[in-house]
């Protein structure tokens, strides 16, 4: 309980009226606060929200820089969501998306490192360990 619990619910409330901005928002304002599913809540949708046409987080950038910087945005929410509630399956996305180079620039070598640190935590989830150890 908190004020991020009401960010969260805000958040969810501007996502299911297809306010992805403002849920972007929200959810970055929680993640300030420190709470770890806010984290990765705005990672997903950095993540999909690069896909669509939409670039309102970005007014003073070009198309390309945004989508650079909201890619770069969404590795880092992804990564911190992941080590705030121990959680390796967002540390995977995060490293996923940098082999993937869509969302930013391909980085083979910092997903590889993801993957293997990823795969070497005794404590991880079959399913993460399972998606590491197949990009390695």
């Amino acid at each position: 309980k908190g004020p991020w619990c009401e960010l969260l619910k805000w958040g969810h409330a501007k996502f299911m009226q297809d306010d992805i901005e403002g849920a972007v928002l929200l959810y970055l304002r929680a993640a300030q606060l420190g709470y770890p599913i806010a984290h990765v809540n705005a990672a997903w949708l950095l993540e999909h929200y690069l896909s669509g046409t939409a670039r309102g987080l970005c007014t003073s950038t070009s198309p390309e820089d945004c989508a650079q910087t909201l890619g770069q945005l969404a590795v880092h929410m992804w990564r911190q969501g992941a080590s705030l509630a121990n959680m390796p399956i967002a540390d995977v996305r995060a490293a996923e998306v940098l082999l993937a180079g869509k969302l930013v620039e391909k980085d083979e070598m910092r997903a590889r490192t993801v993957f293997a640190h990823v795969a070497a935590l005794k404590q991880a989830p079959g399913a993460a360990r399972a998606r590491a150890l197949v990009h390695l």
